[in-house]
C-alpha cells in the first residue's frame, strides 16, 4: 500500500489481517474417507483393548490409566506453559487441576487388585483412590464454569489443590476415616453406589455452563469438551453395579474413560499445540469486537 506524503509516496506493507479461524478447524475439512479411516481406527482399537481385557485385565487396565495419566499431565504442562497470553481462563483452570486428577489415578493403578504395591489393602483402595479421583474432577469441572469471566490465580490454585489432594489421601492412608467402597464379601458399598451418581449430577451440572459460555470456546473445543462430559457420565454410570473389579462393566467403564480423555485430548491439547495462533487472533478479535460495543454505548 503506498501512502502520500510531502516529500513523495512511501510504500508501507499492508498489515496482515488476523485470522478469525476457530482452534483446531483445519483449513480444509477433513473428507468423508478420512473420518471413516478414523472411525475404523478408532474401532479396531477398542476391539484390540476388548481382547487385551480378556487375556490380561492388569495390562488392559494400565493401558487406559495410563492413557488418561499422559493426557491429565499433557494438559497441565500446556496450561502451565502458556499461563501468561491464555486468555481463557476456564482451560487454564482445567490444565492446572487435571495433574492432581492425574496423580490419583496413578495411585489407583498401583493400587489395583494384582499389582501388589500397596500390600494389605484389598480392592478397597484403588475403589476408594477412583471416587476421590472422580469427586475431584467432577467438582473441578463445576468449579472452571467460575472463570469463564474470572481471573484464575495459578499459584493459589495450585497450592489449594495440592492442600485438598494430599487431605483426601491421608483420609485413606493414615487417619482411616475414608469410607469403605468395596467390599470383599457384599461388593460395592452404599456409599461407593450413591457418589457415583452424585457424580454424575455434578458432571450434568457442569455441563449447562458449557453450554451457554460456548461463544467463549471454539467449535472443535465445545464439542469435544461436551463430549468428554458426556462419556464420563455414562462410564460412571457402568461403575455402580459391578461386581468384580474385573467384571465387564468395570471394562465397559474404562472403555468410556478412555473415549473421555480422547476427547480432552482433541478438544485441548491437540487443538492448542496445532493451531495456538489462530486462537489467540481469535481473542483478539473477540476484543476487538467488545471494545466497538463499549464504544459505541458511549
Amino acid at each position: 500500500m503506498k501512502t502520500k506524503t510531502r516529500e513523495g509516496s512511501v510504500e508501507v506493507p499492508a498489515a496482515p489481517e488476523a485470522s478469525t479461524r476457530v482452534v483446531g478447524v483445519p483449513a480444509q475439512s477433513v473428507s468423508a474417507a478420512g473420518y471413516v479411516l478414523r472411525g475404523a481406527l478408532f474401532l479396531t482399537a477398542f476391539a484390540g483393548l476388548v481382547l487385551l481385557s480378556r487375556g490380561n485385565y492388569l495390562l488392559f487396565h494400565a493401558f487406559v490409566e495410563g492413557f488418561s495419566i499422559v493426557i491429565a499431565f499433557g494438559i497441565f504442562f500446556i496450561a502451565w506453559n502458556s499461563r501468561d497470553f491464555l486468555e481463557n481462563n476456564y482451560l487454564l483452570f482445567l490444565g492446572l487441576i487435571y495433574p492432581f486428577v492425574g496423580f490419583l489415578d496413578f495411585l489407583h493403578v498401583l493400587s489395583y487388585a494384582g499389582m501388589g504395591v500397596f500390600a494389605g489393602y484389598g480392592a478397597d483402595l484403588p475403589t476408594q483412590l477412583w471416587i476421590q479421583a472422580r469427586y475431584l474432577e467432577s467438582v473441578s469441572l463445576l468449579l472452571a464454569a467460575l472463570f469463564f469471566h474470572r481471573r484464575v490465580r495459578p499459584h493459589l490454585v495450585l497450592s489449594v489443590y495440592a492442600g485438598a489432594t494430599i487431605l483426601l489421601l491421608l483420609s485413606i492412608f493414615s487417619l482411616g476415616i475414608f469410607p469403605v467402597c468395596f467390599s470383599e464379601t457384599g461388593g460395592l458399598t452404599t456409599f461407593k453406589k450413591v457418589s457415583e451418581y452424585v457424580i454424575v449430577a455434578v458432571l450434568a451440572a457442569a455441563l449447562v455452563p458449557v453450554v451457554r459460555n460456548r461463544a467463549n470456546l471454539s467449535r472443535t473445543m465445545f464439542w469435544f469438551l461436551s463430549g468428554s462430559i458426556l462419556a464420563t457420565m455414562v462410564s460412571e454410570l457402568f461403575f455402580t453395579f459391578y461386581v468384580s473389579v474385573y467384571g465387564l462393566s468395570n471394562m465397559l467403564g474404562h472403555l468410556l474413560k478412555i473415549l473421555s480423555f480422547y476427547c480432552v485430548y482433541k478438544g485441548l491439547i491437540e487443538a492448542s499445540l496445532r493451531d495456538p495462533y489462530n486462537n489467540l487472533f481469535l481473542n483478539l478479535k473477540r476484543s476487538e469486537e467488545d471494545l466497538l460495543r463499549a464504544k459505541a454505548d458511549l
